[in-house]
């Protein structure tokens, strides 16, 4: 390797998710910052899913979603993020 190159770390495969799989079904917010509604790993909101999931979990978006914007309107979440590309 040349000097100075740094090798990125791939981020895993995203048909490799150890946990559950939360998926969001709308755009909304819930009345709390800490709503956890979701039924049967399906999230009302990007929130409920947040604060449902667990370290290993995968969070996806229901096709119906496709274009749309979800705003979070409350505080945020402390969240650490990583992208499957």
């Amino acid at each position: 390797m040349a000097s100075g190159v740094t090798m990125a770390t791939p981020l895993p495969d995203a048909n490799l998710v150890t946990g559950a799989t939360w998926t969001v079904t709308g755009t909304g917010e819930p009345a709390s910052i800490g709503s956890m509604n979701c039924t049967a790993n399906s999230c009302p909101t990007l929130r409920d899913a947040i604060n449902s999931a667990a370290s290993g979990d995968a969070i996806v978006f229901d096709s119906a979603l496709d274009g749309q914007t979800i705003v979070l309107t409350m505080a945020s979440n402390n969240l650490g993020c990583q992208t499957a590309g």
